[in-house]
């Protein structure tokens, strides 16, 4: 019986070894997987981590920028002062807004005689201000159909008054006529609701947008 004792302890012995050590191999699988998920989540903190400061640094030059085009609006808003016009801003460009009932005689595209007298102003203005920068003339109107103008369509009174305005500021305003081109946008670009004549009113109107270039 002493005999036999021994081989079967010596089998109960090895297997709790191999208990041990399986459970202890297994332990080591399962930290170094952990040890994987934690490098693995401190890789994406420091994307994460970059990509915010990224977004911080892009907010700041926004708002830096959005800064500065208010400050030259304003700038050139208080020039303007008494021209008839109003300065906007128009997708991060500074836009002089020449309204219709100023510049031009009702449903043509001559301008009137306030309107001479203010894009005499506008261009000197424009030639110390924005000097070099390119000028895009935009024509807008309202969407009432054309019937005793003369014009085809909104379309064609749109760059006829555009245009009316580039001759003016490249042939008397001294605009160098290679930074300064015309666009004529008829009732597709309103600022204000066509329902009403307020509305209209504003829609009827030149834009002078200062392109950065």
């Amino acid at each position: 019986m002493k005999c036999l004792a021994q081989p079967v302890l010596v089998v109960a012995v090895l297997a709790m070894a191999c208990g041990a050590g399986c459970k202890e191999e297994e332990l080591q699988q399962q930290v170094e997987q952990q040890r994987e998920i934690i490098r693995s989540l401190q890789n994406e903190n420091g994307r994460l981590k970059q990509e915010t400061d990224g977004l911080r640094s892009q907010l700041s030059a926004t708002q830096q920028a959005k800064t500065s085009i208010e400050t030259e609006r304003a700038a050139l808003e208080s020039k303007l002062r008494g021209a008839g016009v109003n300065v906007g801003v128009r997708e991060g460009r500074l836009a002089v807004i020449l309204p219709s009932k100023i510049f031009f005689n009702p449903g043509k595209a001559s301008l009137s005689r306030k309107g001479f007298g203010a894009l005499r102003k506008i261009a000197k203005v424009l030639n110390s201000d924005v000097a070099g920068k390119v000028i895009r003339v935009e024509g807008h109107t309202d969407n009432t159909p054309i019937r005793k103008s003369g014009y085809k369509s909104n379309l064609e009174l749109s760059n006829h008054r555009a245009e009316t305005v580039w001759h003016y500021l490249v042939e008397h305003g001294g605009i160098n006529p290679r930074k300064i081109y015309t666009a004529g946008f008829a009732q597709y670009r309103p600022i204000a609701s066509n329902k009403t004549a307020s509305g209209r009113q504003q829609n009827r109107r030149v834009e002078l947008v200062v392109i950065q270039e």
